[in-house]
């Protein structure tokens, strides 16, 4: 391999293409969630719960990339922002949409 890589990043959207690299920071984002709720007690570690974290890694991901798309995001930066919303999950990501309607102004009419 010849190929000089700046970041583990680069060598990774390399090798799987850039879906694959926010899968994986996806998958390790939620890994790290569900560890802090084993870790509180709200959920077993080695448990069904575990499963069903994969479809939100996947979903997140996907939602991560193209949040990151519409904004412009440069592509060193995208992991950030896709783990950064795996992290929250679903619900965190519920309340962040909530908190920034209600801040709008409300509708002329």
């Amino acid at each position: 391999m010849s190929e000089k890589f700046q970041s583990l990043h680069d060598a990774v959207s390399y090798w799987l293409g850039g879906a694959g690299s926010s899968l994986i920071v996806a998958a390790c984002a939620r890994l790290m969630f569900h560890g802090n709720e084993a870790r509180n007690q709200r959920r077993k570690f080695w448990g069904w719960e575990l499963l069903y974290e994969l479809p939100a890694a996947v979903a997140l991901g996907m939602f991560g990339e193209a949040i990151a798309s519409y904004f412009g995001v440069d592509s060193s930066v995208r992991p950030a922002v896709v783990g950064g919303l795996a992290y929250l999950g679903p619900r965190g990501i519920e309340v962040l949409f909530q908190r920034w309607l209600s801040k709008l102004p409300p509708p002329a009419g």
